[in-house]
């Protein structure tokens, strides 16, 4: 059995415009937020709701959501650790995306034409895929300027 399998897809709403990076060495990138939501309700009658906001690296910046577009993302979990200014280790965990697709309602037979997707289609962009992210070097150290947010 292959023990390398890492393999995510998450749907979800685009909680901001991507932000736009570059790291140290030039090779430019964006992280899209995907906001998710889970509701439930217990036997008492009571319900809730926890809102979680997922950072995804996506390598290949021609074709990027826009806020409020819902997605589908795949991809692949990374967890890094990278020492912050202020020389406390830290840790980050987010999806390397290799493909985001836009959905689109059962009942539409078109995306949906709301300001974001108009934002969206005036820039050029849309669902799109994002190029794979190569693999670090084990232990290579990060330089700040490379963390995606």
């Amino acid at each position: 059995m292959n023990d390398d399998i890492n393999t995510l897809t998450l749907a979800g709403t685009v909680a901001a415009e991507p932000e736009h990076r570059t790291t140290s060495r030039g090779k430019a990138f964006a992280v899209v937020l995907i906001e998710t939501r889970v509701t439930w309700s217990n036997r008492q009658g009571n319900s809730g709701e926890r809102v979680s906001v997922v950072p995804v690296t996506c390598w290949s910046t021609r074709m990027l959501p826009a806020s409020g577009d819902r997605v589908r993302v795949e991809g692949r979990l990374t967890a890094r650790p990278y020492t912050g200014r202020d020389g406390v280790e830290r840790h980050i965990v987010d999806i390397a995306a290799d493909s985001i697709t836009p959905l689109v309602d059962a009942d539409e037979s078109s995306p949906p034409s709301d300001a974001a997707s108009e934002n969206r289609r005036q820039r050029g962009g849309g669902g799109g895929t994002a190029e794979p992210r190569a693999n670090p070097t084990p232990g290579a150290p990060i330089d700040d300027s490379d963390i995606p947010f």
